[in-house]
């Protein structure tokens, strides 16, 4: 009988809230086309790798450089790299602190894989400086550890046509509908609980928890003026009486 009483509650409201919802998504999705800036992605893979030249492969050697990928991921970060990319690039009018905040190095579970990630709202800044801090780390990692353990897999190609991955409009639009449809749904029950007014006999039912024995309905003042015209009176009625002044 509850279940049945709710789903009466959002009958009365689910105009209301399918409206809001619909003008919610449609702006959501005007402000993520035309307002939103547009955020491109590049990327450079590096392999951590053995100086050895055996053709055996050591698990004690791959652990070793499962190891080094943490620490050469916390050099990345440091001004020894991205000073010298700004120093060395000027024309990316980047400093080192907004190179950083680009900046993303991700790893894949016990792979010897480091891919390094850099979004920028211009593609072409973001493979040329994303190309430039792989460069640039391998140098200093040769200078600093004097090892020369890295291999290049495939640079960030700055001509190739990309698409955006931000804003994504399908996400932004479906989060949209999801919150506008529960706050609609508080807003209906919470609007139910708080309204006092007395509408028909099954409001007074609910509030006063007795039965309704007459009800009085209500009367339009043209009903009334039909009435009691003449032409109004139908055959057989007698018309009313009234009193002289």
């Amino acid at each position: 009988m509850e279940v049945k009483h709710y789903l009466q509650i959002l009958r009365r409201y689910i105009w209301l809230i399918l409206g809001v919802t619909l003008i919610t998504s449609l702006c959501t999705a005007l402000v993520s086309v035309q307002y939103l800036p547009r955020v491109y992605q590049a990327s450079v893979k590096l392999l951590i790798n053995s100086e050895g030249k055996g053709n055996g492969v050591d698990i004690s050697s791959i652990n070793t450089n499962l190891k080094l990928i943490k620490t050469y991921s916390e050099i990345l970060r440091t001004s020894a790299v991205l000073e010298k990319v700004a120093a060395a690039y000027p024309e990316f009018m980047l400093t080192p602190e907004q190179m950083a905040e680009m900046l993303e190095v991700k790893q894949s579970s016990d792979s010897q894989v480091m891919t390094l990630v850099i979004r920028d709202t211009d593609y072409r800044r973001a493979a040329e400086t994303v190309n430039a801090i792989s460069y640039t780390f391998q140098k200093e990692i040769e200078n600093v550890m004097k090892v020369s353990n890295i291999t290049t897999l495939g640079v960030a190609n700055p001509e190739k046509p990309a698409r955006p991955i931000l804003p994504n409009t399908q996400l932004n639009v479906l989060v949209s509908v999801l919150v506008t449809l529960l706050l609609g749904v508080g807003y209906a029950f919470l609007h139910h609980m708080l309204q006092d007014t007395v509408k028909n006999e099954k409001d007074v039912e609910e509030l006063l928890g007795l039965s309704v024995l007459a009800a009085i309905p209500t009367v339009k003042s043209k009903d009334i003026a039909l009435q009691l015209s003449p032409s109004g009176r139908k055959v057989g009625e007698i018309p009313y009486a009234t009193a002289k002044q």
